[in-house]
């Protein structure tokens, strides 16, 4: 009774697999047109996420009393200027400290090799032979260069366009969106309900440490002396993307700078590295994010590696926002599931009884 329906779920897990396989091997064929469509799609779905993401900032300034167009106005201007001020006044001294930060690590390790007795020439050769062939080759990437840079800011016209377009209609798309849902099953528009919960809940405290990050790093560097402290202030605020990782990265490099310098700074900097964190995880992260996206600390960091092994630099930013969205779908479906393996036990039970 029950063999056929077992033989037919494995029939169908074997196809599945066969079809992965098959995808797997022609990858060389269709690989093109789907890098090309993924290029295509890109710029459109980064206005349509950040629309997403700043909708609920549009709603919290329309319940002030402020008119849908100023608010979108009043968001807009505040993207330019923060690129503007990126651009402008970040860029080049982060350009500085960047290079400031690669002596400190040449400085650093050539003295722990004469503390250790170590022959650490080979780094510092490789380092200088490294930015030296990169400078020589820039001129002949000149052209390369001009075509990425044109492709991005292309994409970066396309996205803003599209970011102002979907925050204008960002309401009808989710009064639709709901009709739609609800003339469905009630449980596949709970689900949704409850992603899109979670969802703006993550985008609102994203954006909002990313501010705090950068404010509070840039001015506790700032006030011990750390010379890259801006530099490590714009690294901060890149930790929210980055969980767990991001912080330390960004511990590492304070550290090494500072050991180069005096150890009154390195003895502060490690204070900063010790102290700050505790600060961030027990005190602002709870407080912005609440108890949303309550993602255990070993699925995060399994998130993100596993983001950053499929996927590079996208993937690392993607992982927890998905993790969230599958962890949403697992919770809604959880009694459901437990129900079906219940079932396949009970089944495998009953093959068992009748095949004696």
């Amino acid at each position: 009774m029950f063999k056929n329906k077992d033989n037919s779920f494995l029939v169908k897990i074997v196809l599945v697999l066969l079809i992965i396989y098959l995808l797997y091997i022609l990858g060389s064929l269709w690989g093109g047109v789907y890098d090309k469509i993924v290029a295509i799609i890109y710029p459109f779905a980064i206005g349509f996420i950040l629309a997403y993401a700043f909708h609920p900032f549009l709603k919290f300034m329309q319940k002030k009393g402020i008119h849908k167009t100023i608010s979108i106005i009043i968001i807009c201007l505040i993207i330019v200027a923060f690129t503007a001020f990126i651009l402008i006044n970040i860029v080049p001294v982060f350009t500085t400290q960047l290079q400031e930060i690669l002596k400190g690590i040449v400085k650093f390790v050539k003295e722990l090799g004469t503390k250790f007795n170590f022959d650490a020439s080979g780094f510092e050769k490789s380092v200088m032979d490294g930015f030296n062939s990169f400078m020589k080759q820039l001129p002949s990437k000149s052209v390369d260069i001009i075509g990425y840079s044109f492709g991005i800011v292309s994409n970066m016209i396309i996205a803003f366009v599209t970011f102002i377009y979907m925050l204008i209609y960002m309401d009808k798309i989710r009064e639709k969106t709901n009709k739609f849902l609800l003339t469905r099953k009630r449980k596949t528009y709970l689900l949704i309900r409850d992603i899109d919960y979670n969802m703006n809940n993550y985008f609102k405290g994203l954006l909002a440490n990313i501010i705090i990050m950068f404010v509070e790093y840039t001015l506790v560097y700032w006030l011990i002396g750390h010379p890259n402290f801006l530099l490590l202030g714009l690294i901060a605020a890149l930790t929210p993307l980055l969980p767990y990782f991001g912080g330390i990265i960004m511990n590492i490099i304070a550290i090494i700078t500072a050991a180069v310098i005096s150890p009154t700074l390195l003895i502060l900097t490690i204070i900063v590295g010790i102290v700050c964190p505790q600060i961030d995880g027990y005190i602002i992260y709870p407080r912005v994010y609440g108890k949303t996206n309550n993602v255990p600390t070993l699925l995060t960091i399994f998130a993100v590696f596993t983001g950053g092994i499929l996927a590079g630099t996208i993937g690392i930013i993607i992982a927890l926002p998905l993790t969230i969205v599958l962890l949403t779908i697992y919770r809604n479906y959880d009694h459901e599931i437990s129900k079906q393996l219940d079932k396949l036990k009970d089944n495998k039970k009953e093959s068992k009884k009748e095949t004696k």
